[in-house]
């Protein structure tokens, strides 16, 4: 297994190709709105599996009524957050 991470110069683009995250999820992981970095996304989701999850349960009766698809991937879902998003990183530096 390949241990070395290369990420491409466009963070968005790698997150689009390595991980099933919807485009907010994207974004938000970019601007540093999320509790993991794009290098630790892309990772996580490569570890977990989560490809293979969703393409077998989609496939089958595996599915509780209300589950998502997605469960298995590490992000929360818009309006499952306990506490506001904190401002991006770049923001918190200016007072």
């Amino acid at each position: 297994v390949l241990q070395s991470v290369v990420l491409l110069s466009d963070s968005q683009l790698h997150l689009f190709l390595q991980s099933q995250l919807s485009v907010p999820e994207i974004e938000a992981c970019v601007q540093g709105r999320s509790p993991m970095t794009v290098s630790d996304a892309i990772l996580h989701y490569a570890m977990s599996n989560c490809g293979w999850v969703q393409e077998e349960r989609q496939g089958s009766s595996h599915l509780a009524k209300g589950d998502q698809p997605k469960s298995c991937c590490f992000l929360p879902r818009s309006g499952r957050r306990s506490s506001p998003s904190p401002p991006p990183r770049e923001e918190q530096d200016h007072f």
